[in-house]
């Protein structure tokens, strides 16, 4: 005698664990992948994010640099200015000293005029110094870019910032031989208004005077950054990487290209929204420095291209009236991005392929094992269906013969 459900029993035990073992190996395996494709997702944007963050540290980086040297020179400048300065001053003292010496029996009015003529005619600087002295009541004894002017006393005489410059430079030179002193003038080159001027003035004893030099800021600051820009000029990183300087004016100081130096940014066709941009970038860099995103319509030295969005980082130098910047081409940053991202893709692919060989090998074996172990299973219920089986067929002819000694016992 048979149950009812027997051979579905069997069956049951026959295919549920390699069924459920295929089902647990399927589901493990879309865990991992699931996983590991959602790190591969967030690699991505990792990676994104880092190659921005590098490049606007390399662009903030470089235009850093380019400001520090900028500051190098113009104290460098400065020193080697003042230095050249001083030397012009005792190189005419030891003149007019000589010239002294060598005349003290003669008429006083005399020597001097002879000191006078003989430090007239000396130039330095590319031609733009000259010398002047004055005696300590304000009395101008040469100035030879406006000789008209010699006899005058300037005493009283102010700059355009009101400053009384003679009676300044005679209070300097009243505690100390020689000294260092800035004030405005007439630049003989541009004599519309009065300039910066650096200067050194030093006492000459034997007339009371003292002799001086000075060098017009403009002048040079110009020279500091005609050599500034020929250097900058030569500055390249990267792929298409190089630093461009426009003044406050909109004018190009300095670029790549040869034909925008001279003109006006805002005659750059190469940027969308010219105006804007450019007047943007002004204003971040006399605020500071920070970063510009804008669009061009083609990239340096590269032919055909199609609109390209750049990112600049700008920082002003003020005083020049500059502003210094260099960017990157998002596109050239996404090539970048797109090596790593299909370097990471290929692994994900491998790490995928190892997954699935060795998930093979893991369900094959635990197949066999669940094979086995059902078998096992049905062997094991097979033994004791048929002792149940037997049991109870004993059971019945046990009764049946109860049954029939009760018939007979009956008779």
């Amino acid at each position: 005698m048979k149950f009812k459900n027997e051979k579905k029993l069997l069956k049951i035990i026959k295919y549920t664990p390699s069924l459920m073992t295929v089902v647990f190996c399927i589901i493990i395996i879309l865990m991992f992948f699931i996983e590991k494709n959602n790190s591969l997702e967030k690699e991505k944007q990792k990676i994104y994010q880092e190659h921005t963050k590098k490049n606007e540290e390399l662009i903030k980086q470089k235009v850093d640099e380019v400001h520090s040297y900028i500051q190098r020179e113009k104290e460098l400048t400065t020193t080697e200015l003042k230095k050249s300065l001083e030397n012009e001053v005792e190189n005419a003292y030891k003149i007019a000293y000589s010239i002294y010496m060598k005349n003290k029996d003669l008429d006083k009015n005399r020597v001097k005029k002879l000191i006078i003529e003989a430090l007239r005619e000396i130039r330095f600087n590319d031609g733009r110094g000259y010398l002047f002295i004055y005696d300590k009541q304000g009395i101008n004894h040469l100035l030879p870019y406006n000789s008209e002017l010699e006899g005058k006393n300037f005493i009283n005489h102010k700059d355009s910032k009101g400053t009384l410059i003679i009676q300044d430079m005679i209070k300097l030179i009243s505690t100390q031989n020689k000294a260092f002193y800035k004030w405005y003038w007439y630049n003989p080159k541009n004599p519309d208004v009065m300039r910066e001027k650096i200067g050194l003035v030093k006492n000459f004893e034997p007339f009371d005077w003292f002799i001086g030099t000075g060098e017009y800021v403009e002048d040079f600051e110009k020279k500091i950054q005609e050599r500034v820009l020929r250097n900058i000029k030569e500055i390249r990183f990267g792929n298409n990487g190089y630093i461009y300087i426009i003044d406050y004016d909109t004018i190009y100081l300095s670029h790549i290209r040869d034909e925008f130096i001279g003109k006006t940014a805002l005659e750059n066709n190469d940027i969308v929204g010219v105006k804007n941009a450019i007047s943007d970038m002004i204003e971040i860099a006399k605020n500071g420095q920070g970063y510009y995103t804008y669009t061009q319509t083609t990239k340096p030295d590269v032919a055909n291209t199609n609109f390209v969005t750049k990112i600049s980082y700008v920082r002003g130098i003020n005083d020049w009236n500059w502003l210094i910047g260099t960017g990157y081409y998002l596109d050239d940053m996404n090539i970048e991005v797109k090596k790593t991202e299909d370097e990471l893709n290929e692994n994900f692919r491998n790490y995928v392929i190892e997954i699935v060989k060795y998930s093979t090998i893991l369900i094959i074996v635990l197949l066999l094992f669940s094979i086995y172990f059902s078998k096992l299973l049905q062997r094991r219920f097979e033994k004791y269906r048929k002792e149940i089986s037997q049991y109870i067929d004993e059971n019945s002819k046990q009764q049946n013969l109860l049954l029939y000694q009760s018939k007979m016992a009956s008779m």
